[in-house]
């Protein structure tokens, strides 16, 4: 069995996958998930599902509890919640990490940095294609949750815009330039505010001819960067401008991940 948050909360069993009807099951379930195979207590889990828990709170959480471990057992999965006893009480999923989906992504980004600091195109490429296969969309959108939950899952989101800028440089390196320039431009177009995507989008128009449009792309970060944050571009980023200037191509074509 496995259990995917990217993109909803389902549970995928021999082929199959399946989502729970209640939005805030889905959200106990994302919360065991997240801390798969490790207790969680009913007051944490309380405070990742509500803002301002309801009077009813500790019935609502054991009925949804209840209501998990039905929808497990009619899918085979039974006895996957377990129950602590004393210290005000928790649950836990038995399952192991690499059976869900948010797990294995984060170690495949981590994976894939990692190649491409050491510079293992081949390796850094592989893990990053395994992540995208995983991403179905942001995790847990259709839970019921708290802010502290909601931000947590949101932090799977900027690890997907994180992996997009790596894909970029990976393709870059391995001198796919329009690959590269999509990508990067992709990821501008929806967070203006990524410096090294800002950077790949200059190398990626310098190194394909297009000198002016490289330039245009640097005054457009300059310009998203002191408008919205008040702030000058990164020693990266004006390091990566210079370079287009003197026309420096060992300085645009290497690995840089500090802009």
């Amino acid at each position: 069995m496995e259990v995917r948050l990217l993109g909803g909360v389902e549970i995928s069993r021999n082929g199959m996958s399946t989502g729970l009807p209640s939005s805030r099951v889905r959200g106990v379930l994302a919360i065991l998930a997240l801390e798969a195979g490790q207790y969680v207590s009913r007051t944490r889990i309380s405070d990742l599902l509500w803002d301002d828990a309801p009077a009813s709170a500790s019935s609502n959480l054991s009925t949804y509890v209840a209501l998990l471990r039905r929808y497990l057992r009619r899918v085979g999965a039974d006895g996957l919640v377990g129950t602590l006893q004393g210290g005000g009480g928790g649950y836990s999923l038995s399952i192991e990490s690499a059976r869900v989906d948010v797990h294995s992504f984060s170690r495949l980004v981590e994976g894939g940095r990692a190649a491409l600091y050491r510079g293992d195109l081949s390796a850094a490429e592989r893990s990053i294609a395994q992540a995208v296969s995983l991403w179905r969309g942001p995790a847990g959108l259709d839970t019921s949750a708290s802010e502290a939950l909601r931000s947590r899952l949101e932090d799977f989101s900027r690890l997907y815009m994180d992996l997009r800028v790596d894909r970029s440089e990976v393709m870059l390196l391995a001198g796919d330039l329009l690959e590269s320039l999509r990508e990067a431009l992709a990821v501008v177009a929806e967070d203006p505010l990524r410096e090294r995507a800002w950077g790949l989008v200059v190398r990626a128009y310098y190194l394909l001819g297009q000198d002016g449009a490289a330039d245009n792309a640097y005054r457009k970060a300059v310009h998203a960067l002191r408008s919205e944050l008040g702030v000058d571009p990164s020693a990266g980023l004006r390091r990566i401008h210079a370079a287009m200037l003197t026309r420096n191509d060992e300085v645009l074509r290497r690995l840089n991940l500090r802009s």
